[in-house]
């Protein structure tokens, strides 16, 4: 069984094709929903090598996607699984379609260091 924590620790980010890589998954599946309404999404190994692993959407990631939906390979190919943790500090590992790169508007709050 993989550790999640170890691949992506907390306060970071891998892109969800490394991820997948280094779990052994080779496949996504549609976005679904638990009973407490969180959506989420299957990694999987189609031949059963790995076990399967359920990971969250962010939130503001879910609330642009529908239960249901799947993702086009361009797509995953933009998303990224994010280690967090939680108000009760337990790690878990979200899935997010955004970066962290800085948008210009984001940077001029910043004072940039060379070093």
């Amino acid at each position: 069984m993989m550790n999640e924590s170890s691949v992506v620790p907390a306060n970071s980010r891998m892109e969800l094709f490394a991820f997948l890589r280094a779990g052994g998954f080779n496949s996504v599946s549609k976005v679904r929903v638990n009973s407490s309404g969180y959506k989420y999404v299957t990694l999987a190994n189609t031949a059963g090598t790995t076990d399967p692993l359920n990971v969250y959407l962010g939130s503001r990631f879910a609330d642009t996607v529908v239960v249901d939906q799947a993702f086009t390979v361009e797509q995953l190919k933009g998303f990224y699984c994010v280690g967090t943790v939680n108000a009760n500090q337990e790690y878990r590992l979200k899935l997010s379609d955004k970066s962290a790169e800085m948008s210009e508007e984001t940077k001029s709050n910043y004072t940039v260091l060379d070093l």
